[in-house]
């Protein structure tokens, strides 16, 4: 048995300890254990410059000089996933001192093309050669055509192939076969639109990732909601009796694997059904909504715009499941002015603005690192973490800035100027600009600070089901 173990990895954890996480996990969670013996190769983003990196965006640095020595040391290879699909000659020559740089008897190249695959064998003959699971080898006539190329030590296999057992079988070569152990997203996607783009982002072709899901919001292939994809591991026994040797694991981690993705009841929270929308049409109200990231005093803005005919729903994302419970707190209010403040529904500004384009939207702005530390010092104690705290707010800050690029017009109102009477009355203004602003009622307000929401009053919050991710990163992840 040889695995080859994704090293999808921030640099600042070493090799070692990522592997003993692997391990970990499938031992806690699948039928099969394995040692540093078993690992064949180790395979992420290295230090220097190349065109041809694929499968992710090449922006970050998985292995350090420490890692690989560490590697080497357990005669462990590195794996270099170089599955970009736009390849041209001039872009493999440029590459070749990068190719130098690790090129070792042991180490290998991820390939989604045949012409790469046949410079990197005639230049650099001790690389191992593996056509990626990108290349959707999923009949035999594809498998023979590779084969006969003798260009690739190994191939691997979509993940869905796992499941024809039948053409498993009838594999001759199965020496040269790589299956994945575990899941990620393509599994059950119905079109890897990401593996082009993230060539071409790779390249500087284009700037922005796609994704079947998000951007064309097509179904998945399939959907299983009772099982835990995360912890999912494919029954290795029954791939050993038909003589498969290889396997390949991705990372036991959400923003990895992307599970999330391949869940009917995520779907239905993320794409609002177009009943939905007639809803929203027949909507006799002036919806507005106050937005921003935790600790911008959203909850006192709440309680400043519940007033005479106006309604403000506060953290309301808390105790709604779904977009149609949305249109309905909207719908049951009497009043015509009806808005949420609520810095969780900025994770949603694409989804919103696609569905309330002519809404009111206000937008409050505290400086990040006061934000913080103040969000820092009211959530739960499991949350007290530096590394946690700044994952958030560092999606809020992509939020933020896509926010101000596809919102036309609103109203902003920065911390410091919170305090100030004729700055309040301009957001009123904006928002209900058929109600005089009462400055009695802003005096007695001003000198009311909220210091937290209590987080399950006046209802429990269900964390699975809420809208609200909250710290709840996988949930967050599909957000839009």
């Amino acid at each position: 048995m040889k695995i080859s173990c994704s090293a999808r990895k921030g640099w600042q954890y070493h090799i070692r300890d990522w592997l003993d996480f692997f391990r970990s996990h499938a031992k806690i969670h699948s039928n099969f254990q394995y040692d540093y013996e078993d690992i064949d190769h180790v395979f992420g983003q290295v230090e220097g410059t190349t065109t041809l990196w694929g499968g992710r965006i090449a922006d970050d640095i998985n292995l350090t000089k420490v890692d690989l020595y560490w590697l080497y040391d357990k005669n462990i290879g590195l794996k270099l996933p170089l599955t970009n699909k736009f390849i041209t000659k001039e872009q493999y020559e440029e590459s070749k001192p990068f190719l130098k740089r690790y090129y070792r008897k042991g180490n290998a190249i991820i390939t989604s093309t045949d012409k790469l695959a046949e410079y990197i064998k005639e230049d650099f003959p001790d690389y191992e050669i593996e056509a990626s699971c990108i290349q959707d080898i999923v009949d035999t006539k594809k498998l023979e055509k590779k084969i006969s190329l003798k260009c690739y030590d190994t191939i691997v296999l979509p993940i869905h192939m796992n499941d024809d057992i039948k053409f498993l079988k009838s594999i001759k070569n199965k020496e040269k076969i790589r299956l994945f152990l575990n899941v990620e997203c393509s599994y059950s996607c119905p079109k890897k639109i990401c593996y082009g783009v993230t060539s071409q982002v790779n390249l500087g072709n284009k700037k922005n990732m796609m994704c079947s899901f998000y951007d064309l919001g097509l179904e998945r292939k399939f959907y299983k909601d009772h099982i835990n994809w995360n912890d999912f591991y494919f029954d290795k026994s029954k791939f050993e009796k038909i003589g498969i040797t290889k396997y390949k694991l991705v990372p036991p981690w959400e923003n990895q694997q992307r599970t999330a993705l391949m869940y009917k009841k995520h779907r239905i929270k993320i794409f609002p059904n177009e009943n939905f929308k007639k809803r929203i049409k027949n909507l006799n109200k002036e919806v507005f909504f106050i937005l921003s990231t935790a600790r911008c005093r959203s909850s006192w803005f709440g309680n400043l715009f519940t007033y005479k005919d106006s309604f403000c729903y506060k953290e309301e994302l808390r105790y709604i499941a779904n977009w149609d419970e949305f249109i309905d707190r909207i719908e049951k209010r009497p009043e015509k002015y009806v808005g949420f403040a609520d810095p969780e529904l900025l994770h949603f500004i694409e989804t919103l603005y696609d569905l309330f384009p002519d809404a009111k939207y206000a937008f409050l702005e505290r400086d990040r690192n006061d934000a913080e530390l103040s969000l820092a010092t009211v959530v739960e104690k499991e949350y007290q973490n530096v590394d946690i705290v700044k994952a958030k707010f560092d999606r809020w800050d992509k939020d933020t800035k896509k926010f101000k690029k596809i919102v036309k017009e609103y109203t902003y109102l920065h911390w410091q100027n919170m305090d100030d009477a004729k700055a309040i009355e301009t957001v009123w203004k904006y928002i209900l600009p058929n109600s005089k602003f009462d400055r009695d009622r802003w005096q007695l307000l001003a000198s009311l600070k909220v210091k937290t929401t209590i987080a399950g009053v006046p209802f429990k919050i269900n964390h699975k089901t809420c809208m609200a991710p909250y710290f709840d990163f996988k949930k967050l992840y599909l957000t839009k």
